[in-house]
């Protein structure tokens, strides 16, 4: 298996970000977006500060490699370091929604507490997948999108955003 590129990965994902804030911005129904991802008052919190009413709302984001054509699932990271049991993805975030952005502008947006009820009784179901990096080995697991869709319901959104 090849070692994941973290670098290169967190310099793509960077740009990406941005790509979601300009489209986030562009909302009539958002009031305010801002990157906080490098600021340290927001670890666990949240990647994006996202104000869609007067109720402050954080977004954890997660930047998928591939199109939405390429895959149909959603690759949610249960742990960060499998060595050191670091909790990931929705386990490991404070932020109200989480959401996946596919190199071709599918945007999907869940909300985490509801997200989390679904999949934690039932993780030992879903397919799984590792990725390596230089120290540490990331974990987690593969949910298809239409299962999330069907199951979540309202806490589902999906969007599509220019990747121009």
């Amino acid at each position: 298996m090849t070692a994941f590129n973290f670098p290169r990965q967190l310099t793509e994902s960077t740009i990406k970000v941005q790509q979601v804030i300009k489209w986030l911005q562009s909302r009539k129904d958002v009031f305010l977006v801002a990157d906080v991802q490098a600021d340290p008052t927001y670890f666990y919190l949240g990647d994006l500060l996202y104000v869609p009413t007067a109720a402050v709302q954080h977004i954890e984001m997660k930047v998928e490699s591939r199109s939405s054509l390429e895959t149909p699932n959603l690759a949610i990271e249960r742990f960060s370091d499998r060595a050191r049991a670091k909790v990931g993805g929705p386990w490991g975030t404070r932020a109200e929604w989480y959401a996946h952005l596919y190199s071709d502008g599918l945007f999907v947006m869940m909300r985490r507490s509801e997200l989390v009820q679904w999949l934690t009784p039932q993780l030992a179901t879903f397919p799984t997948f590792e990725a390596i990096n230089q120290t540490w080995k990331t974990t987690g697991i593969l949910v298809r999108r239409d299962a999330a869709q069907t199951v979540l319901v309202s806490h589902y959104r999906e969007y599509r955003i220019s990747m121009s």
